[in-house]
């Protein structure tokens, strides 16, 4: 995936989300996008297979700190899939994830419904 094709998709990931990114640092942008996804897996919307993936193709083992254990789980899903070790707790990574990025949401993230 080329950076264009990866900004339009966290643009459109926030902008469905009601957040203008104007003035967002990449960073941002992208905790906000997982963020979001995030909230998409716990409804139900998106798998967590889908959302590991996800983190793993658009922010990877290069990314930031915050982001590697969720990048961490498309590798424990692979590893699972693949005959070895165990199912991922997705659940508790993600929620993890949630109650440490909270403040990185002020001023940027509607209310959660």
């Amino acid at each position: 995936m080329n950076v264009l094709e990866l900004g339009a998709l966290i643009d459109a990931a926030l902008s469905s989300a009601g957040i203008d990114v104007s003035e967002m640092t990449e960073d941002r942008a992208l905790q906000l996008s997982a963020r979001r996804y995030v909230r998409c897996v716990l409804r139900g919307q998106m798998s967590a297979r889908e959302f590991a993936g996800w983190a793993h193709s658009s922010i990877g083992h290069e990314g930031p700190d915050w982001a590697q254990e969720l990048v961490e789980l498309d590798d424990d899903y692979d590893a699972f899939d693949g005959g070895w070790g165990h199912e991922p707790d997705w659940a508790q990574t993600l929620e993890r994830f949630l109650l440490a990025s909270e403040g990185v949401a002020d001023g940027w993230e509607p209310p959660a419904r």
